[in-house]
């Protein structure tokens, strides 16, 4: 393993349909990344994408009753500043199970990216992807 330099940076972006289940794995992160001693910055509530879909309720004549349906996409932001390699090593071992990770959750939850960064630099780019599947 790669010695890690103090200014390194993972960046980790977590989306999920349910905001219980997003905060308490963020809350789980952050708890593994502080035993490990790192320091945590976050979690930065992102903006909440909503879509909505209105469609008939009747095939026929009622053209002016209709039915609303609305998914939310809840998103957070952490980053893990100096990370040790005790640290990379807690925070990526249990996304590297994918399919594991999406038979286990009630609900989906997403990974979109986790980039460990040199601020001086170009970063290297991991993208995992459990259970929401990015555009």
């Amino acid at each position: 393993m790669a010695t890690l330099t103090t200014d390194q940076k993972i960046r980790i972006r977590l989306k999920a349909y349910d905001h219980r289940l997003l905060d308490r794995s963020v809350k789980e992160i952050v708890d593994t990344v502080r035993r490990t001693g790192a320091r945590v910055a976050g979690p930065v509530l992102l903006p909440t994408m909503i879509n909505r879909w209105t469609v008939l309720r009747s095939p026929h004549v009622d053209k002016t009753s209709r039915e609303q349906f609305e998914m939310r996409t809840h998103k957070r932001l952490l980053d893990i500043v100096d990370p040790t390699p005790t640290t990379v090593q807690a925070v990526t071992r249990p996304m590297k199970n994918v399919h594991l990770l999406r038979c286990l959750l009630a609900s989906p939850c997403g990974v979109r990216g986790v980039r460990r960064s040199r601020r001086s630099s170009a970063p290297r780019t991991w993208a995992f992807l459990i259970g929401l599947e990015s555009r």
